[in-house]
C-alpha cells in the first residue's frame, strides 16, 4: 500500500481561478471563469503539479475537463461535480477552499491523474445528454492520461448530482471503471420524493423534476426514471463501490444510498456505505481525517497500484 501524505497544502488560487459552486445544498450557480493561471498542487516531495487549461471534448463550452497530471503508472480519477444536474462547476474539487478538494489532494498524493469534468445541464439539453457528456469527457479523459504514461485504473467519483452521474457510469460501462465513490448520490428517481416525505422533509423539486421536468407517475415516465437510475442497472459486473451519506440529508434522502448498497450487495458486488451522523448534504466532514481514508483505502482495495486488470476507456 503507498505512502500517504493526505493533506499536503496547495497554493493559494488567484481571484481569477474557479470558484466553488454551492457543494454543501447541490444548488446551482454560474459557471466559474477560466482560470487566469492554472491552480498547482504542491506534492510531499516539494515538486508542484499544475492543472491544465481547460481541455475540450466537445463543442458546446461545458463540454470540458481540467486535467492534473499524476505519476507514471498512476491511475485515472475523473471527478464530477454535483449541482442538481442544472448547476455546479468543476470548482467544488480544483477551488482549495472546497471540502471536496482534500479528495484531490488526497488522490494526487498518492499518484492519480485527475481530471475535474464539467458538462451540458438537463436543463439546457434533453437527458441523457448530461449522462452521454460524462461518458465522453471519461473516455477524453483516460485517452488523454494514459498517452502520457497513467496506468490502465479507472476511478470515477462524484458529489449529490455528480455522484449520480459517476455511478451511472459505472453501472452502464462497468468494463471501463474499476471503482466508484458516489458522496451523497441519488441512485433512485422514482422513490426518492417518496422517502424525502417519509421523513418529514420539506418538499424540494429535487431529482427527476430537474432531469425530466416532473416526477414520474405514468408508466413511460417510470421507464425513463428507472432508466437513469443506477440502483436499476446493477449486475453481477458492476464496478466495486464505497458509498457517503450524512444521515440527516433532506435534499437527498440516506435512503438513496442504502438502496444502492443493497442492489450492490445483493449482486455480490464489494460495497461499502459510510453514513455519518449528523451530517446533511455535503461539507467538511466527508472528506476529513476519519471518512477520507475508508475512502482511499476502498480503492486501494479494490484498484490496486499494481496488477489491475481493467478494460478502460482507451
Amino acid at each position: 500500500m503507498p505512502t500517504r501524505h493526505r493533506l499536503a497544502p496547495l497554493a493559494s488560487l488567484t481571484a481569477a481561478c474557479l470558484v466553488l459552486a454551492a457543494c454543501s445544498d447541490d444548488g446551482g450557480g454560474p459557471t466559474a471563469p477560466d482560470p487566469a493561471s492554472p491552480a498547482t498542487v504542491t506534492a510531499p516531495d516539494g515538486e508542484a503539479a499544475t492543472w491544465s487549461d481547460w481541455v475540450s471534448y466537445g463543442p458546446d463550452e461545458r463540454q470540458r475537463y481540467l486535467m492534473l497530471p499524476g505519476e507514471q503508472d498512476g491511475g485515472v480519477a475523473v471527478l464530477v461535480h454535483g449541482g442538481s444536474w442544472v448547476g455546479g462547476t468543476a470548482g467544488a474539487y480544483v477551488d482549495p477552499a472546497s471540502p471536496l478538494n482534500a479528495l484531490v489532494r488526497a488522490l494526487h498524493d498518492d499518484g492519480w491523474w485527475v481530471a475535474a469534468v464539467e458538462y451540458r445541464y438537463a436543463d439546457r439539453a434533453p437527458w441523457p445528454a448530461t449522462a452521454d457528456d460524462v461518458h465522453a469527457a471519461t473516455r477524453h479523459a483516460v485517452r488523454a492520461a494514459r498517452e502520457q504514461g497513467a496506468d490502465a485504473r479507472l476511478l470515477l467519483a462524484g458529489d449529490s448530482a455528480g455522484g449520480h452521474l459517476a455511478a451511472l457510469e459505472g453501472t452502464t460501462h462497468p468494463r471501463e471503471v474499476d471503482v466508484v465513490a458516489a458522496y451523497y448520490g441519488l441512485h433512485d428517481f422514482t422513490t426518492s420524493a417518496g422517502q424525502r416525505t417519509a421523513r418529514g422533509c420539506p418538499q424540494v423539486d429535487v431529482g427527476a423534476p430537474n432531469v425530466f421536468g416532473t416526477e414520474p407517475t405514468t408508466p413511460q415516465q417510470l421507464e425513463r426514471a428507472r432508466a437513469a437510475s443506477p440502483v436499476h442497472r446493477v449486475t453481477p459486473d458492476s464496478p466495486p463501490m464505497v458509498l457517503l451519506h450524512g444521515q440527516d440529508d433532506c435534499i437527498v434522502p440516506p435512503e438513496q444510498s442504502q438502496q444502492m448498497h443493497d442492489a450492490l450487495a445483493d449482486a455480490h458486488v464489494p460495497v461499502e456505505l459510510v453514513s455519518l451522523p449528523g451530517q446533511g448534504h455535503g461539507g467538511p466532514a466527508f472528506t476529513d481525517g476519519t471518512t477520507l481514508p475508508a475512502v482511499l483505502d476502498f480503492v486501494d482495495e479494490h484498484a490496486p497500484a499494481a496488477g489491475a486488470a481493467s478494460g478502460a476507456a482507451g
